[in-house]
């Protein structure tokens, strides 16, 4: 890893402060300038972090929302390696790990392709929520109920945090 440079903390005004803003809501300005403004002391202090590193060392950071880290934590990493999404068959095989501690009778890459559009942590969830609805039972395997439960679930979650999404800053 390069040795990072100093880190300067020095605020500037954020374009997008109520004055700067006509037609915007005073308070949804204030809440994407104090976002902005967080974002800027979590990047502040992960340099700050690398700066005070001593020796020989790997540092491994990860983001599911790379496009809202700071490019200057970046910079500080030699390699940036991204994850597209899962095939089918890794999917499939994610399925099987997960489930793997228990009798499963369902079938992976039909599971597999009802979830193509969930990320690893997600069908991770998926099946450990079919794990747990297995067990609670008392049934002998996972089944397609449990994993269709489950997979509802998880949409409900989602919807869920869809709308605290939408609604932050709007207040």
């Amino acid at each position: 890893m390069r040795r990072p440079s100093p880190v300067s903390t020095t605020s500037r005004h954020h374009p997008t402060s109520e004055n700067n803003v006509p037609g915007h809501h005073t308070d949804q300005a204030r809440s994407q300038a104090g976002d902005h403004g967080e974002m800027r002391r979590v990047a502040a202090t992960v340099l700050q972090l690398l700066e005070d590193m001593q020796g020989e060392s790997v540092v491994v950071a990860t983001s599911n929302h790379p496009q809202l880290v700071d490019t200057a934590v970046w910079r500080r990493f030699d390699e940036v390696i991204g994850f597209g999404k899962l095939s089918q068959k890794q999917s499939s095989d994610l399925i099987k790990l997960k489930l793997r501690a228990h009798r499963s009778e369902i079938t992976p890459l039909t599971w597999a392709k009802k979830l193509a559009d969930c990320t690893p942590a997600e069908i991770e969830l998926v099946c450990f929520d079919a794990l747990r609805r297995t067990v609670l039972a008392d049934k002998p395997a996972v089944d397609n109920e449990a994993m269709t439960s489950a997979w509802q679930r998880l949409r409900e979650r989602l919807d869920t945090l869809a709308g605290v999404v939408t609604n932050v800053g709007s207040d």
